[in-house]
């Protein structure tokens, strides 16, 4: 089981867990398949990450930095760990008069250090938001 961002989810994933609202609500129960339709309404809901079941998983796949990866930003495992560090101190910077703690901050630093990741030249394209 993995949590994703629910930009990086795509149709035929299976979900590990119940995908809640707000109130408690099941917008889309454990072990179902994620259809495009189901991440589109996430998003409207505020839904912004879901556990997805991990069938490809191998040993080589368990390295700490790489789980560092996909749970913090969801980059592929090329994305070098000097370019996320140095995307990551530049947002920072932009955000040191906000609480990073707080959910929607969080949120949008997470956004703005995968942008900033995105753009950089000698990175290859990969889907962010």
């Amino acid at each position: 089981m993995i949590k994703l961002s629910v930009i990086n989810i795509r149709p035929g994933m299976i979900l590990a867990k119940d995908v809640k609202d707000l109130n408690g609500r099941v917008l889309l129960p454990a072990n179902q398949e994620v259809l495009l339709k189901h991440a589109k309404i996430f998003k409207k809901w505020g839904i912004t990450q879901v556990f997805i079941v991990d069938d490809r998983r191998s040993a080589e796949d368990d390295s700490p930095e790489k789980r560092r990866k996909e749970n913090k930003y969801s980059f592929p495992i090329e994305v070098s760990e000097v370019k996320i560090q140095e995307s990551e101190d530049r947002c920072l910077n932009l955000f040191k008069f906000n609480d990073t703690e707080e959910s929607l901050t969080k949120e949008l630093l997470r956004i703005a250090v995968c942008y900033t990741v995105r753009n950089a030249p000698e990175v290859e394209d990969f889907d962010v938001v």
